[in-house]
């Protein structure tokens, strides 16, 4: 009995411990990204301000370049972040006005510069209010990556980006996006286990895409 309660409380000091250094390992990955985004805000910032200071032509392209990488740089970081909060049970939703019809066609303008062969059209409901109350952010990361893996997935033909406005009740109003593109498509069987960590439909989607 004595020997069975010293290693009962040596598995319990272990487990304890174990416990302990992965909470310092999230703590320390939680705390990693803000350190990141710093200073990754001061390049982006200081991109800007040469770009605004009338650069000379040829270093433009390189500019926009740079621009480019460091803003989707940043959307990568706010992902992680976003995980860690999700994990930590910490998520937080923004209410600001947001010109949603405004927002879809920057999105569009950013993916045209993609110059695929591919047609991008945006079906707006006019019935949407030209502001409505939502998170401007975690709006941004769903159009992006959902226009993103559209056109990824589309060789020819084109990519249909579709806001309805569904029904309203008080202050309240139910929209759906949707979205339609000729590429690869996913075969119903997989169409749930997509969702699964790190699983693609078919590994050849992995060597050609």
């Amino acid at each position: 009995m004595i020997l069975f309660h010293l290693f009962a409380n040596s598995l319990k000091d272990e487990k304890e411990a174990a416990e302990e250094a992965s909470k310092s390992k999230y703590i320390l990955l939680l705390m990693r990204p803000y350190e990141i985004r710093t200073p990754m805000n001061a390049v982006i910032g200081l991109t800007n301000f040469i770009m605004d200071d009338n650069p000379k032509k040829e270093l433009l392209e390189p500019l926009n370049t740079l621009n480019f990488c460091t803003q989707n740089l940043l959307v990568i970081i706010n992902d992680i972040l976003n995980l860690s909060k999700i994990e930590a049970q910490k998520i937080e939703f923004e209410k600001r006005p947001l010109n949603l019809f405004g927002l879809v066609k920057r999105r569009k303008r950013i993916f045209i510069a993609k110059q695929k062969e591919i047609h991008l059209t945006i079906d707006f409901d006019m019935r949407v209010p030209p502001f409505t109350l939502c998170d401007a952010t975690k709006m941004r990361q769903i159009l992006t990556n959902l226009i993103s893996n559209a056109i990824k997935f589309t060789k020819k033909g084109g990519v249909d980006v579709i806001l309805e406005r569904l029904e309203e009740e008080g202050n309240t109003i139910k929209l759906l996006f949707k979205e339609k593109d000729s590429g690869i498509g996913i075969l119903t069987e997989k169409a749930e286990t997509i969702f699964d960590s790190f699983t693609q439909a078919s590994s050849t989607t992995v060597r050609e895409f």
